[in-house]
């Protein structure tokens, strides 16, 4: 992992190429058929496109993947606002990012199968900046936990600032591994990449991503009740954010690799 002492910019995009697409999806009805359906169209579509590794995977872990049951065993209150399913996209690239959304797979067959099933999605794209695969010891213990802030006034110092915070307190946790980034990828804000992706914005006004890899749910539920967390980062942001969001969720073996 990069460190803040490195004369690349731990958080900066520019210094960073491939791209971190994340889709956040509030499904009204779920069943097993409509997840099948969802897996086969990673699988057939999505998946064969170049540059292109996507997942879909519902709120929870493998382990529990009751929502109620998993917020219980972590023993933290549901900051998901009610969304269902998070869909991960590595893009190797911008070129890699637009070719899929302008697909076929995705324009013709992905829309139109969940339309009738969305009540609300958001979607942000940072740079990745965690190494790619993530390396965790077992991919069926891991979760992956997404949060969305609203930071209506920070800017790139402040944003370096907070990278480097979380680099210093999580990432020496057992298991923990993290990174902050402002929504933007390829040397282009939010607002230059849409342009240069010609697609719509959907972020809802969210700002910023945390991504974190826990390489099991004990290690998360340890990193959810930590000084570094609650006693640390909280007091920092507490005043500067205006709304977050958390999602838990599988960590899918297509973006993973074993030590």
């Amino acid at each position: 992992i990069l460190s803040c002492e490195d004369s690349e910019t731990y958080h900066s995009f520019p210094t960073f190429t491939m791209i971190l697409h994340i889709a956040l999806f509030k499904f009204s009805d779920s069943n097993q058929e409509f997840e099948d359906d969802l897996q086969n169209m990673l699988k057939s579509g999505f998946n064969s496109l170049p540059g292109i590794q996507a997942s879909v995977t519902p709120y929870g872990s493998l382990s529990i993947l009751d929502k109620s049951a998993h917020l219980k065993y972590v023993d933290v209150p549901d900051k998901s606002h009610g969304y269902t399913h998070c869909e991960v996209i590595i893009a190797r690239d911008l070129s890699a990012l637009k070719g899929f959304l302008h697909s076929d797979a995705h324009v013709k067959v992905w829309i139109p199968a969940i339309k009738n099933n969305l009540e609300s999605i958001i979607v942000i794209d940072t740079p990745l900046i965690l190494p790619y695969p993530f390396v965790v010891p077992n991919c069926n213990n891991a979760v992956l936990r997404v949060v969305f802030f609203k930071f209506p006034n920070i800017d790139a110092t402040e944003t370096e600032k907070l990278a480097c915070l979380i680099e210093k307190e999580f990432n020496v946790l057992p298991g923990i591994t993290a990174s902050f980034a402002a929504v933007g990828a390829d040397k282009l804000d939010k607002n230059q990449l849409l342009e240069a992706l010609s697609w719509a914005d959907k972020s809802h006004g969210y700002t910023h991503c945390k991504l974190l890899i826990a390489d099991s749910l004990d290690n998360l539920k340890s990193y959810s009740h930590s000084d570094a967390l609650h006693k640390v980062w909280i007091p920092t942001i507490e005043k500067k954010v205006e709304d977050y969001l958390i999602f838990d969720t599988p960590l899918s073996s297509i973006h993973s690799s074993t030590n």
